[in-house]
């Protein structure tokens, strides 16, 4: 079994490897994130809960994420020297992590000479992603389900932190808001006027006030003002 003085070696030689396919090889610092949104070279004294890494090959990016949740060994992983693994790691997370994530992009971006080879470090076993870290929401129903605005914009906030949101699930939100807010809207309540307003509007314009035309939607009112404007009439 390779010690942990060879893992430590190993980048060195996947960049070597990846140098001897005859591309051009750019390799990115490895970047770290504690909540999935913001992504730095180094986290302070937190432990990174997930990685990623990138590699140019020739101008092209390949790029790697991976969580500490699933990478992390188990208590009972050792090295040659009766080490354990995990213990390397959380002694130097962003090192055992950050080299972890790079030697997983080298081997993506450059298969046909560094190969399937697997180092002792990832050979051993991992740890499960905790049941209670699986999101189980139903996001898409409460989405369609949301009784009003205030409500659905809850629901997209909720889904923030637990990395729900996605492409289509925004159109969706979109579409939904959109809905919500028509429905809400409601035209005001008209009223009749008073004998003085009714000789005050006929004694300055000369007739008496028409009904009220705003029983329409706003979208409407607009469509139909600039339709009036196109025949000629208020500008």
């Amino acid at each position: 079994m390779t010690n942990i003085d060879d893992v430590a070696q190993t980048l060195a030689e996947y960049e070597r490897l990846a140098i001897t396919s005859g591309a051009t090889v750019q390799i990115d610092p490895p970047e770290f994130s504690t909540d999935g949104d913001h992504w730095l070279p180094i986290v302070g004294e937190l432990t990174p809960r997930w990685a990623r890494a990138t590699v140019h090959r020739d101008g092209i990016a390949t790029t790697v994420y991976a969580s500490w949740d699933e990478s992390l060994p188990v208590e009972t992983a050792q090295t040659e020297d009766g080490r354990l693994w995990r213990d390397i790691w959380e002694q130097k997370p962003m090192q055992r992590f950050g080299s972890f994530i790079v030697r997983a992009a080298l081997r993506r971006a450059f298969r046909e000479v560094i190969g399937d080879r697997v180092e002792p470090d990832e050979d051993a076993p991992r740890v499960s992603a905790p049941e209670s870290a699986v999101d189980r929401t139903d996001w898409d129903a409460q989405i369609e389900d949301a009784a009003d605005v205030a409500a659905l914009e809850q629901i997209w906030r909720d889904m923030r932190p637990a990395r729900a949101r996605t492409g289509a699930r925004e159109v969706a939100y979109l579409a939904r808001r959109a809905q919500l807010a028509a429905a809400a809207w409601e035209p005001a309540p008209a009223r009749d006027l008073s004998a003085d307003e009714l000789a005050h509007h006929h004694a300055f314009f000369g007739h008496e006030p028409k009904a009220p035309q705003d029983h329409q939607a706003p979208q409407n009112r607009a469509a139909r003002r600039a339709s009036a404007r196109k025949k000629g009439g208020r500008r």
